[in-house]
């Protein structure tokens, strides 16, 4: 459902749109983990009118290939059942399947980012699941960026120097950014040096509060909302696309799709 309002929200139809907003009718998608790996990406595969709204496309530690041990985190949790989005952005998952039947590569201009030691998006070392076929491909710890050095984990991505000079170099060169073009200070400071450390490091510590919070509330306990045994069948347009036809996971017309 997320995807779907992705899409309704780059699309004019009937509706005030994001894309109305902009004075050139198009706008630069920017976003993390499955907030680009996913959503959006869904979005652009299956509505593929879409891709004239948006001018780049920059995912951070985007999830495109789908992770592995989401489940095993149940699991270890004690849960009775695992949450729908977790079985989805699993590897090899249905849904993660259906997506790479023909988003797979880069459907707009689009760079994406990532690090080898991420312990939340996996496996990002070898085959990395952030890598996209036709994007501007890049891991933070590469030779031509910063090496070995970038010790940014999956929630740091948010906010390294490195990474923002990528994605900022990506939405004033049409959607790809350049390893020529990039400057080694940025491994270690922002470029345009209005904030410093401290204020980005904030950032992180709000997002890991709302981890341990949500991790900890009762809703996500094993009497908690919306647990499942398996993953949720797809939805009926994805086959009526012709992109899920041999799955186990069936389409289905009425059940809803969380991500």
């Amino acid at each position: 459902m997320l995807a779907k309002g992705c899409s309704y929200s780059l699309q004019i139809h009937d509706h005030p749109s994001i894309t109305s907003k902009s004075a050139t009718g198009r706008i630069a998608i920017v976003g993390h983990s499955q907030g680009v790996g996913l959503t959006p990406q869904w979005a652009l595969d299956f509505w593929p009118s879409t891709h004239t709204h948006v001018s780049a496309y920059i995912a951070i530690s985007g999830m495109f290939h789908g992770t592995l041990g989401p489940i095993a985190t149940c699991e270890a949790e004690g849960l009775n059942g695992c949450y729908p989005s977790f079985y989805q952005m699993s590897n090899g998952s249905a849904y993660i399947d259906a997506q790479m039947r023909c988003g797979g590569r880069a459907l707009v201009p689009t760079t994406s980012l990532w690090s080898r030691v991420d312990g939340t998006v996996i496996p990002e070392d070898v085959d990395p699941t952030s890598y996209l076929e036709g994007a501007a491909n890049f891991a933070v710890q590469q030779d031509n960026i910063c090496r070995s050095g970038d010790t940014s984990d999956h929630v740091h991505m948010v906010i390294d120097p490195a990474v923002y000079a990528l994605a900022v170099d990506a939405l004033a060169h049409s959607g790809h950014a350049s390893a020529t073009r990039f400057n080694k200070m940025s491994c270690h400071v922002f470029s345009n040096g209005t904030y410093n450390q401290a204020y980005f490091n904030a950032t992180v510590d709000h997002i890991n509060n709302i981890i341990v919070n949500a991790s900890a509330s009762t809703a996500y306990q094993t009497t908690g909302y919306n647990l499942t045994a398996a993953e949720p069948p797809l939805k009926a347009y994805i086959c009526q696309q012709g992109q899920a036809t041999d799955y186990i996971t069936p389409c289905h017309s009425t059940v809803l799709v969380f991500i």
